[in-house]
């Protein structure tokens, strides 16, 4: 469940767990495929762990992009993945935010 309102920075942060999660049966493949590349190109790779970045867009709306090194036949399915799993966190959080007594509000 989310924590701080559901604020950015919690959605942020269960975006990179569950970028964690859904990428981890390729984790090795992965590594592999980065030092290939960085051996063979000779350019610096960026890690194979996700990497979440939270900021500000110029009209003062928050962004959070979580990138991560997978293969590019995942992408689609585990970007679905993590967004559903990010929906459905929020909503849950919402709906128990909405309760009265001591789950809920207040």
């Amino acid at each position: 469940m989310l924590t701080e309102k559901d604020g950015p920075i919690a959605v942020a942060n269960m975006m990179e767990s569950a970028m964690t999660r859904q990428i981890a049966d390729n984790r090795e493949v992965a590594r592999r495929y980065n030092a290939l590349i960085r051996r063979e190109a000779g350019v610096t790779m960026p890690s194979t762990d996700p990497q979440t970045r939270l900021f500000t867009t110029s009209e003062g709306k928050a962004r959070v992009t979580v990138t991560a090194f997978m293969p590019t036949t995942e992408a689609g399915r585990i970007e679905r993945s993590v967004m559903r799993e990010v929906m459905a966190a929020l909503h849950e959080s919402r709906q128990a935010a909405a309760l009265p007594g001591p789950q809920g509000k207040d």
